[in-house]
């Protein structure tokens, strides 16, 4: 167990020892998968319409509570949905890993050139690589996201659904964006190539991946032509703002400035 479970299995023991002290009209009301919902998936909370939408800290208190330290939010894919009375946020199951080179151990049993199995705990391990290539072993799990979640879903006439079409819609990707994305579960980064329907082509540094739109997470920086046609936009309606083009031209560069 890494020094970070170890932290927070000991928050959620202590969590549950001095009882749930945090929003008490936190529901989960919906669940949409993300590659095959058994890792990753995006939840919604409801919350009570007379108070305020859940902090970051709110929701990882209900999770913890909730799930103990078998579940993480990420904070970064937090939605509020006013309308809804909700937030959604990108939920995943804890991934167990360890160090490439313990696939020399004298316990762990080659399968494939891609998966071992450790004599001593039956576990299944597949060889995986982060966004700079570095490889490390990732361990099966039986555990599925979709059965946790639809353990503890609240199911009501009001509550929200969630509208696939609705959440993602809040991400404006395009062809050369780089982007932060889940693949197998795991956080990676990469640029965007090419957008068809529900999915995503990505260049990553393992190589060209294929992801729905739900799995892309955040824009970090947008592409070359999208920045190119902004700017081209902005002059122009300087232009003819001002009747000036060379002003327009000086005034676009300073405020398209990073």
């Amino acid at each position: 167990m890494s020094i970070a479970d170890k932290l927070l299995s000991k928050m959620a023991t202590q969590i549950r020892t001095a009882g749930y002290a945090g929003r008490q009209d936190l529901a989960i009301t919906d669940y949409q998968g993300i590659e095959d919902g058994r890792r990753v998936g995006q939840v919604v909370i409801s919350h009570n319409p007379t108070l305020k939408p859940p902090t970051g800290r709110d929701i990882e208190e209900f999770v913890l509570a909730t799930f103990g330290n078998g579940v993480l939010a990420n904070l970064d894919t937090v939605k509020i949905h006013t309308d809804l009375h909700a937030v959604s946020v990108v939920m995943a199951t804890q991934v167990s890993t360890r160090p490439i080179t313990d696939a020399d151990s004298p316990s762990m049993v080659r399968l494939n050139p891609l998966s071992y199995v450790d004599a001593n705990t039956h576990e299944v391990w597949d060889v995986s690589a982060d966004d700079a290539g570095r490889r490390f072993m990732i361990r099966q799990s039986s555990d599925n996201l979709a059965d946790i979640i639809e353990a503890r879903r609240v199911r009501s006439r009001t509550a929200p659904k969630l509208a696939q079409a609705k959440v993602a819609a809040g991400i404006d990707m395009g062809v050369g964006d780089r982007v932060s994305f889940y693949d197998n579960g795991l956080v990676a980064y990469g640029k965007i190539q090419d957008l068809d329907g529900a999915t995503v082509g990505i260049e990553a540094a393992a190589g060209v991946v294929r992801v729905d739109k739900q799995a892309i997470l955040k824009v970090i920086a947008k592409g070359e032509a999208q920045v190119a046609d902004s700017k081209k936009g902005l002059q122009k309606y300087f232009s003819e703002a001002f009747g000036d083009a060379a002003y327009a031209a000086e005034l676009t560069e300073e405020t398209t400035k990073d």
